[in-house]
């Protein structure tokens, strides 16, 4: 082999600062193995590397001075046993290896604790991402860039760009003209919560696609803003905006009479799922669709507390407002149900009476939480349902179908049972930040939203207002939050309550007050001599400031002097 072939070849080796070597592929025809392949079975030890290249190149560099080179293996002889010895060199001693360098994942160790990989494409992790979002917010999104989408094109707009490639100008007008010209399909008018709905829809959707500029917030649609602003005022002053369409909660009456007429129950499979359904809505506080949708049989567990009373509690899934996208997306704590002596309410005894006549298969921690009902069942059969979960139509609209069945008045909906949550607890007296642990509310205002004045309420106040000498007795309204705060302090198994003692008045005046609760309930109407006497004070912060005095240690009090002075006019006057 010539010095011009060598002068050639040789640059096709390269030392590199750390004193590792890289061949280009013309060197592996020329040595005929694959330096790369070979280097590579080791740990990449850099003080055996530095050492194997510097080898490799005074083995060439000795070769190239030989006079006669006419066969190459006179050099693949020369540079084999250097790279054999070394590779030995290295697996003979692993203690050598840097901590750093044995994970590496081209080591060539297995190592069982490691974890694995799964090969996902990029439609893949769009369909997994499209997946995980709120059905009924993609479902909105769609709706409003549909109809945004349909406006454009009309004549004599006729824009058939897609809305995330139209600069920001042109779209501020666009979304303004839209707002202002949407109609229902009849012709009237839509509310404005609906304008606002398709606003934060076509807001979504950009944000989707990302568009540099926000429509809720950046100044260049402020127009945009401005339309939707004065075009709710206009609604408003037509009289809408009231939400018609909102659910109404369940009373204490409305609920007994569920009972009463069969729609709830445990002696028949359609009584106890409308009753297992209700009782997780309204004790767990769980939204009544898609919540109820995901619950599993392994979610609800029956438990025992260091009093021996029976509870079942619930394992929080996936909700609306919970997602586990930040870290303190999590439950103050497990909500639960307890237990009691009226086997006719008592939640637990529905769910182990549930828990019987579902089949075994059934039973697993995995397994649906609401089935179907079986009705070809075997006569005597204590297996009243399907191995199947109970159909999306019927688990939606339970509520609903119980209502129209039941004669209830009123919008009854799924979401009227979660209503009766907050509600109830809110007449009780119960704090709003208490009942935003149990709601799982992402906002207190969201649960004071629901402090309403309920019919029997309204009806009281209108009697007081109105002077009516004959109101009607509201047991449900006053009689029924007295019986049930009694209830409260009687069933408690915490430590008693420290009932306030009667506060002597410093004064033998009449003193006439009226002092309520949260839940309405009048507690003192008039006292003589003594305050708050005989009173029994519940749930309610009160705090009394006397600065009266005795009227016998009242003494008059003494009256100013004036003194007076004579004025002298003049000095000769004075003479």
């Amino acid at each position: 082999m010539s010095d011009d072939l060598f002068d050639d070849d040789l640059d096709l080796l390269t030392l590199t600062q750390n004193g590792y070597f890289d061949v280009v592929e013309q060197s592996n025809e020329l040595f005929g193995f694959d330096f790369e392949e070979e280097v590579s079975q080791t740990d990449q030890i850099h003080t055996d590397a530095s050492e194997l290249s510097v080898d490799i190149a005074n083995s060439i560099l000795d070769c190239h001075q030989q006079e006669t080179m006419n066969d190459t293996g006179n050099i693949i002889n020369n540079v084999n046993p250097v790279i054999t010895e070394t590779l030995n060199c290295t697996t003979q001693n692993p203690e050598n290896i840097v901590d750093e360098q044995e994970n590496n994942i081209n080591c060539g160790k297995s190592n069982a604790n490691n974890p694995t990989f799964l090969n996902i494409t990029d439609e893949e992790k769009e369909n997994f991402v499209t997946g995980m979002k709120n059905k009924n917010t993609v479902k909105k999104t769609e709706t409003s860039l549909r109809q945004f989408q349909r406006w454009l094109a009309e004549p004599p707009r006729n824009e058939l760009r897609q809305i995330w490639n139209i600069i920001p100008t042109e779209l501020d007008n666009f979304i303004g003209s839209f707002l202002l010209s949407i109609r229902k399909a009849d012709g009237s008018e839509y509310e404005p919560d609906t304008l606002t709905s398709y606003h934060r829809g076509i807001d979504r959707c950009l944000r989707e696609n990302k568009y540099p500029h926000s429509i809720i917030t950046d100044k260049e649609f402020a127009t945009s803003r401005q339309v939707l602003a004065s075009k709710r005022k206009e609604l408003k002053g037509k009289g809408k905006g009231n939400r018609p369409n909102a659910a109404e909660p369940l009373t204490v009456n409305e609920r007994q009479m569920l009972r009463e007429k069969g729609l709830t129950g445990t002696d028949s499979p359609k009584k106890l799922l409308n009753l297992i359904w209700l009782n997780n809505t309204v004790l767990f506080g769980l939204r009544g669709g898609n919540e109820n949708r995901q619950l599993r049989w392994g979610d609800i567990k029956i438990k025992t507390n260091d009093h021996g009373r029976e509870y079942i509690e619930y394992n929080e899934r996936l909700t609306k407002t919970r997602t586990a996208e930040k870290t303190t997306e999590v439950r103050h704590f497990s909500p639960k149900q307890f237990a009691h002596d009226t086997l006719e309410t008592c939640p637990v005894y529905a769910y182990k009476v549930f828990a019987q006549h579902r089949p075994t298969e059934m039973c697993q921690p995995e397994s649906p939480f609401y089935l179907g009902i079986n009705y070809k069942r075997l006569p005597g059969s204590d297996k009243w349902y399907k191995s199947q979960p109970l159909g999306e139509h019927t688990l939606n609209t339970l509520m609903k179908t119980m209502a129209i069945e039941c004669g209830l008045q009123g919008k009854k909906t799924n979401h009227s049972a979660r209503k009766t949550t907050c509600t109830d607890l809110l007449h009780s007296g119960i704090a709003p930040t208490t009942i935003q642990q149990l709601s799982a509310h992402r906002n207190v205002q969201s649960v004071n939203n629901y402090a309403k004045a309920s019919c029997e309420m309204q009806e009281h106040m209108s009697d007081i207002l109105s002077h009516n000498p004959n109101p009607p007795k509201l047991k449900n309204a006053i009689q029924m939050c007295q019986t049930q705060s009694k209830q409260s302090l009687t069933n408690s198994t915490g430590p008693p309550r420290q009932i306030l003692a009667p506060v002597q008045s410093p004064f033998n005046a009449t003193v006439s007050s009226n002092i309520r609760t949260m839940s309405g309930i009048e507690l003192v109407s008039t006292h003589t001599g003594q305050i708050l006497q005989n009173a029994r004070l519940m749930n309610c912060p009160i705090t009394i400031i006397n600065k009266s005095v005795k009227t016998d240690d009242i003494s008059p009090s003494p009256k100013r002097r004036r003194r007076i002075c004579p004025v002298i006019e003049s000095d000769s006057g004075s003479e």
